[in-house]
């Protein structure tokens, strides 16, 4: 993390990182873990990360650009990122462009073209895991290619376009990218599915004014 917890303003930014290849337990970002204030006008480049999420003492590992947690304002920022990373077989693995959990808002931001978030074994979105309920994901581009490959029986792999689940709103976003899902599931009469969505995986929120042009 640059920043582990922001409760201030960062703004008019631009954050080059260098080439990433770690093992890690517990969630990881390339700028704040947990943002209660305002990140506006920031942009991120990162040619090549590659990380093993291993087994984590925390419910959940986040894997994101800009913030693990947003509890407040992402706005007008910019991500160019090349990722591959690999599940710890736990179904505890996250991955996503700009935020892990959003309870804040997400305005008018950027995954941009000639990114890719590639995975193994952990979910995958271009903006947010979670739009959580009050929440507010708005104005948002994805260009960055999302993909995700499971050989576990019983998995139900997710991949989307901008949000994997949501319960807030999410409005005016485009995915213009791809979005694959390579399953080799060979249980019979398994409970599990495969989930792709060019906007989101699963809804119990809003969505409007959302154009999805990406392959799925």
């Amino acid at each position: 993390w640059f920043v582990l917890n922001n409760n201030g303003t960062i703004k008019n930014l631009n954050v080059v990182v260098g080439s990433i290849d770690k093992q890690t337990d517990k969630s990881f970002s390339l700028l704040v873990g947990t943002n209660n204030g305002t990140l506006q006008n920031v942009g991120i480049s990162c040619d090549s990360l590659k990380l093993t999420c291993n087994k984590s003492k925390d419910a959940n590992i986040y894997v994101n650009g800009f913030a693990n947690h947003n509890n407040g304002y992402i706005k007008d920022c910019a991500l160019s990122l090349n990722a591959n990373v690999v599940g710890n077989l736990d179904g505890e693995c996250f991955v996503a462009g700009f935020a892990g959990t959003n309870s804040g808002t997400i305005s008018g931001c950027e995954f941009k073209a000639n990114s890719s978030l590639l995975t193994a074994e952990a979910d995958v979105c271009g903006i947010a895991t979670d739009n959580s309920f009050g929440a507010n994901v708005s104005s948002c581009k994805n260009f960055a290619a999302i993909s995700q490959s499971s050989k576990i029986d019983d998995w139900s792999p997710n991949a989307s376009g901008i949000v994997q689940t949501n319960y807030g709103a999410v409005t005016n976003c485009h995915n213009f990218a791809d979005v694959l899902v390579e399953s080799t599931n060979s249980k019979q009469n398994t409970s599990a599915l495969v989930f792709v969505g060019g906007i989101s995986t699963t809804n119990y929120g809003t969505i409007e004014h959302c154009l999805n042009k990406g392959k799925l």
